[in-house]
């Protein structure tokens, strides 16, 4: 149920009766566009009432651990977290089962509680048309340089601005640029998916669910295992704010932080 009259209700309770209130009006949603259309566009109602706006990102793998209780050098542990990614109400999801069949149950099953998540987030962000879906499908799988996906789209690179800005506008692909250079002068792009969960949907769950319940057990691992990989280089990079990769031809560091003024960290990120 839904009332377009409640923005101009709320503006007028907010400013001719609230200054006579001691109370603290927090507003909270799960859609970054409607927020942004109720508290941030000029010609909304609400526009300018807003104090202080905050902007929960994914929490680490961390807070995953401390949340379940689970040991956080364990490798089981942070497989557990790549399936869910920072999303504490997936958290809530996952039981006591074997990784296999959490995935299974999570991702594969007819039923599948998230088979369905990445489309629904979509949709409630008021993101429509193939292209926007079509870029997260392409930079799940990898693709992840802009001129790879404006090719493999069939379109030109220029097109691909505005979807590329609106997905990156809305935390589900993140930029990233060389250690060391800005974005203002880098010409060196490369495009990835934020949140582990939808890693996982784009990078495994699409290119091999209807193949999944005939894969082998040692297949399903792997494919588990390189998902994990993936998210492990991420993890390793946030616990160094300040690091980045770095990569030029014939040449790629998953990892370079700034350490010192005088020192730096380089290193390779493996997951066994």
């Amino acid at each position: 149920v839904s009332d377009d009259t409640l923005p101009s209700v709320l503006q007028k309770w907010i400013d001719h009766e609230l200054p006579n209130k001691k109370t603290l009006l927090i507003v909270s949603g799960s859609s970054q566009t409607m927020m942004y259309s109720q508290f941030l566009k000029h010609d909304a109602p609400l526009y300018g009432r807003a104090l202080f706006h905050l902007n929960l990102t994914p929490l680490t793998y961390n807070w995953f651990c401390k949340a379940k209780h689970l040991q956080i050098d364990e490798s089981s542990s942070f497989l557990r977290y790549s399936l869910v990614g920072g999303i504490p109400h997936y958290w809530r999801l996952l039981g006591d089962r074997e990784i296999l069949e959490e995935a299974t149950q999570l991702y594969f099953e007819p039923s599948a509680i998230l088979s369905d998540e990445p489309q629904i987030i979509l949709r409630d962000e008021g993101i429509y048309g193939n292209i926007p879906s079509s870029i997260l499908d392409l930079v799940g799988k990898g693709v992840s340089k802009p001129g790879e996906i404006a090719g493999r789209l069939g379109v030109p690179h220029g097109n691909l601005s505005k979807p590329l800005q609106q997905l990156t506008d809305l935390g589900l692909i993140q930029r990233q640029i060389p250690f060391g250079e800005t974005l203002k002068t880098s010409k060196r792009t490369l495009y990835s998916i934020t949140d582990s969960a939808l890693s996982f949907y784009y990078g495994t769950v699409l290119p091999h669910r209807g193949r999944w319940p005939i894969y082998s057990k040692k297949e399903q691992k792997t494919l588990l295992d390189l998902h994990a990989s993936r998210q492990w280089e991420i993890y390793c990079r946030q616990v160094f704010p300040t690091s980045a990769r770095y990569w030029e031809v014939n040449c790629e560091i998953d990892l370079v932080a700034q350490l010192s003024q005088d020192e730096l960290l380089v290193a390779e990120c493996k997951w066994k």
